[in-house]
């Protein structure tokens, strides 16, 4: 469990870092960041493609909730007073690399950062 929840943090970790350098942060990107870990952390039996396929897993089931919107019970410090929230950790854009092919570049919203920051 701790290795699965170090993984998730150091993905967001790696997203937040490209993001801060205004640079793309495709799945092949995380499916290499993932694949770095591995090889000089975790020693897994896993090749570049399982990392990758772990990588869009995380970024679109655990992350994203599969599309579904999230919400949450939160304290409002403006408001003084509980309510639901809408909760959003990643977003996405389409940018086009490498001769001109479209990809998906990810980035963490506000949510993240003050998930990140705050931990």
């Amino acid at each position: 469990m701790d290795e699965q929840l170090n993984i998730i943090f150091a993905l967001m970790l790696y997203i937040m870092d490209q993001s801060l350098k205004e640079e793309n942060c495709t799945l092949d990107d995380i499916g290499a960041f993932l694949d770095y870990l591995n090889t000089t952390y975790f020693y897994k039996n896993m090749s570049y493609e399982d990392c990758k396929k772990i990588g869009d897993f995380i970024i679109n089931v655990i992350i994203s909730n599969e599309g579904k919107a999230m919400y949450f019970d939160g304290f409002d410090f403006e408001q003084r007073t509980y309510k639901i929230m809408n909760i959003s950790y990643i977003a996405n854009l389409v940018v086009i690399a490498d001769s001109e092919v479209k990809r998906t570049s990810y980035y963490l919203t506000d949510d993240s950062y003050n998930l990140l920051l705050s931990t």
